[in-house]
């Protein structure tokens, strides 16, 4: 609640209230009318109370509040009643109010600060919000689309889509807020299409095969034990192979329990149960016997920052004969998953990895030759079979499609007369010969009694088309 109070000596009066953080302010509306006073009480008692519940103000409220003069404004403003006018908040301040409001990883921020760094560079950071256009939101998109990488040796560079669609939605978010807290009336990035974040470009499979060489190039064990979890469980390397301890690992069902730093705000997937496969077992066992006595980590190696642990995996993939590919350990991950989908039920094979079945196949799943071939067959084409035939006269690329496509071929192309046995009735045959010797076509020639022109039925013309089943 607030109360109003007046100064009898120099008549100046005043509104005493207690903020939403508990704190008791005074704002001086200096010399006002009873009823003016009045009103600016109950607008102040609503303002605390749409802070301490959250809610946004009225259609009655933003009227009062956009028709106060600005001294009534400032003196509310400095009161923490309200925030500063959109034309006075800078881009640099919206940004800073964000990270502010947000708590997340530290992966996220690192993402968030891209855009941002971004948006500052090519909006500039003094630049009021409220100025922004949704033509300037295109043309930031446009330049970091053609120049987002700009930290490269040899100039800015491209950046992939996904990409542009990832720092798009980081932008929205960050207008929208803008727009929730009344700093704005609406985003310029409302209605701008962020895309798709999934980069089909940068997937690819590791075959068991490839596997196999790249644990033969190991130069320790726990560097197969990395690459084994990931590849072989389906565990993001290395933030959730980093949690494991030897307490996870359960000797008698054959499974892990894991626990995933990304999703640990997400009850459903913060712990998992993972199935220790087949091809896993000897490696954990290997790494059980090599670990020391009371060692609580599983994979010390999985503790190595993060740049330092690509580096000596792209080691072992030149030692094993392979040449490195786009998302080294992710994709380690991502054909787990895909071998999982294709063996599994796909809602037992996202429980075990942790994710929703609509996230496995929008990044994680991969097609797979095997698949294609599967529908297809590895055998020669196959024709339709006739009554009576054997199945060797049925099967084979020239009694197929391909011999089928040759006698259409040759039946539709002209041949000469030498080579060609006419195939007209006689009696078309006599009426061709007739015309040709006359110089007239044969529907242009008198027939019947007493010269009468009459057109000859052309159903006496018809050509009998070569066969096309042999």
């Amino acid at each position: 609640m607030a109360s109003i109070s007046r100064d009898k000596d120099s008549g100046t009066t005043h509104i005493y209230l207690v903020g939403s953080d508990g704190r008791r302010r005074k704002v001086s509306l200096g010399k006002a009318t009873k009823k003016q006073a009045e009103t600016t009480k109950l607008r102040v008692e609503q303002l605390v109370q749409d802070q301490r519940l959250g809610t946004p103000h009225d259609s009655g409220l933003i009227a009062w509040i956009n028709a106060l003069p600005d001294a009534t404004r400032k003196r509310l403003e400095a009161a923490g009643l309200l925030m500063k006018q959109a034309a006075e908040v800078t881009l640099g301040e919206l940004i800073t109010r964000f990270f502010a409001a947000r708590s997340v990883k530290q992966g996220t921020m690192a993402a968030y600060k891209q855009c941002t760094d971004s948006l500052l560079l090519h909006l500039g950071a003094d630049t009021p919000v409220g100025e922004i256009t949704t033509a300037d939101a295109d043309a930031w998109r446009a330049k970091i689309a053609a120049e987002g990488r700009v930290r490269e040796k040899a100039g800015p560079r491209s950046l992939a889509r996904a990409t542009v669609a990832k720092r798009t939605n980081i932008a929205k978010a960050i207008f929208n807020k803008a727009r929730l807290w009344k700093l704005v009336d609406s985003s310029p990035f409302e209605g701008m299409k962020s895309g798709s974040q999934s980069n089909p470009e940068r997937m690819y499979f590791v075959t068991r095969e490839d596997t196999q060489k790249l644990l033969d190039a190991c130069p320790s064990v726990e560097w197969r034990a990395l690459i084994g979890l990931a590849r072989y469980a389906g565990l993001r390397c290395p933030s959730e192979i980093r949690e494991l301890k030897w307490s996870d690992l359960n000797w008698e069902q054959k499974s892990l329990t894991v626990r995933s730093p990304k999703t640990a705000a997400s009850a459903a997937h913060a712990v998992r149960i993972v199935p220790v496969s087949k091809e896993l077992q000897p490696i954990l066992l290997e790494l059980f016997e090599a670990a020391a006595e009371g060692e609580i980590p599983m994979v010390p190696q999985a503790h190595v920052a993060h740049p330092n642990l690509t580096k000596g995996f792209k080691r072992i993939i030149e030692r094993a004969g392979l040449k490195p590919w786009p998302r080294l350990l992710q994709n380690l991950r991502a054909s787990c998953a895909t071998d999982w989908a294709g063996e599994h039920p796909i809602h037992e094979s996202s429980k075990w990895l942790g994710h929703s079945a609509t996230v496995a196949a929008k990044h994680y799943l991969q097609s797979k030759d095997l698949h294609f071939k599967a529908v297809t067959g590895t055998e020669p084409w196959i024709s339709a079979s006739k009554p009576g035939s054997s199945s060797a006269e049925t099967t084979g690329a020239k009694s197929g499609a391909l011999g089928v496509q040759n006698r259409v071929q040759h039946a539709a192309a002209p041949k000469s007369t030498d080579e060609k046995e006419s195939s007209l009735t006689p009696e078309t045959q006599r009426g061709c010969a007739s015309s040709c010797e006359t110089g007239q076509p044969r529907a242009n020639r008198s027939s019947g009694r007493r010269g009468i022109r009459t057109p000859v039925d052309v159903s006496q013309q018809i050509y009998s088309l070569p066969s096309l089943a042999t």
